[in-house]
């Protein structure tokens, strides 16, 4: 019977000794998601870090990466203590930084979603950040050959700042920028993309609805620079015109005065054609005066227009840049 006992207690030690075993080397492979779950339960999301998920069309994965990287909405002052601008002419809406995401806090009306988008970009990072050695290789793949076929010139603009400034970072930034802002993606990258999304197109709506603001107000900047250039144009190849046909019509009158004085007109039928003539020259001369004037008011008017535009777009893009100075507070 003693020897039954010692058996069972070795069986019972070799039992527990393997289960602990095994679960060490779970914990060893799994580490991240273990520090990632502690990071879940010690955090409570905000309201408007709740809605942001939700906006963003995260599903439970994609919540669960967002959650444990504590995510946080700063503004200027705090956002940039933990977010440094990198880039020039670019605007740094939020970053992943030692684990944690930071999302500046742009209220702007007009730019509703930018938030959720950007949510959504930085979790991509984290995502990224979690990617096995094999499975990045993967994605990596995916990603160079989606970039391949995409024609943006937004996503080329920013890409080409990431190539002069964070060469290495290029493939981590695409897997955020492919992820959150192209419709259109290959099935197999598309497929990847569900891990963390429910819709992913709902997430990249919100994306373009905002890209629009911007859009249209260069796509209006763009043409009232044309049409200011083809006026200056106009306007200047008419106050030549004009300047050269002042300066015949005055020799045309000087002229007429002279001969009128001395008497070289040898009937008043004579005189009254020429004198006829040069008035009609004044009238046509005043309506091509009156024509450039109204081409110069239509410049200034188009001026102002475009003033205001320029106003318009630089209170936008100070809005997103946390670097930019703020206004001056009203009284």
């Amino acid at each position: 019977m003693p020897n039954m006992n010692s058996r069972r207690g070795t069986i019972i030690r070799l039992i527990v000794s393997l289960v602990l075993l095994l679960g060490a080397g779970w914990l060893f492979l799994n580490r991240m998601y273990v520090v990632d779950q502690i990071a879940v339960w010690r955090y409570t999301p905000t309201l408007e870090i709740s809605q942001m998920a939700s906006r963003s069309s995260m599903n439970d994965n994609g919540r669960f990466l967002f959650y444990a990287s504590t995510p946080s909405v700063q503004d200027r002052n705090e956002f940039n203590q933990f977010c440094r601008k990198i880039v020039e002419k670019s605007a740094v809406l939020g970053c992943y930084t030692s684990g944690q995401i930071y999302i500046y806090n742009i209220s702007d009306p007009r730019l509703d979603g930018i938030k959720d988008v950007t949510a959504a970009h930085e979790m991509l990072h984290a995502a990224y950040d979690r990617l096995s050695p094999n499975e990045k290789s993967e994605v990596d793949a995916m990603i160079e050959t989606a970039a391949a076929q995409v024609d943006s010139e937004s996503l080329k603009r920013k890409l080409e700042l990431y190539d002069t400034t964070e060469p290495t970072q290029r493939l981590n930034e695409l897997h955020s920028m492919l992820g959150t802002e192209i419709k259109s993606l290959p099935p197999d990258l598309e497929t990847y993309y569900a891990r963390y999304f429910t819709n992913r197109l709902t997430l990249v709506s919100l994306s373009e609805r905002y890209e629009q603001v911007f859009g249209e107000l260069e796509k209006q900047q763009k043409q009232l620079v044309s049409e200011l250039n083809a006026l200056v144009d106009d306007i200047n190849e008419s106050s030549a015109s004009y300047t050269s046909q002042f300066a015949s019509l005055q020799d045309a009158i000087e002229s007429f005065n002279t001969r009128a004085e001395n008497g070289s007109y040898t009937s008043e039928s004579q005189f009254n054609s020429e004198r006829n003539r040069l008035i009609a020259q004044q009238a046509n001369l005043r309506e091509f005066r009156e024509d450039i004037a109204e081409k110069v008011a239509l410049y200034d008017t188009k001026k102002a227009e475009l003033d205001n535009l320029n106003v318009t777009a630089q209170g936008l893009q100070n809005s997103i840049d946390s670097t930019a100075l703020p206004e001056v507070p009203t009284l």
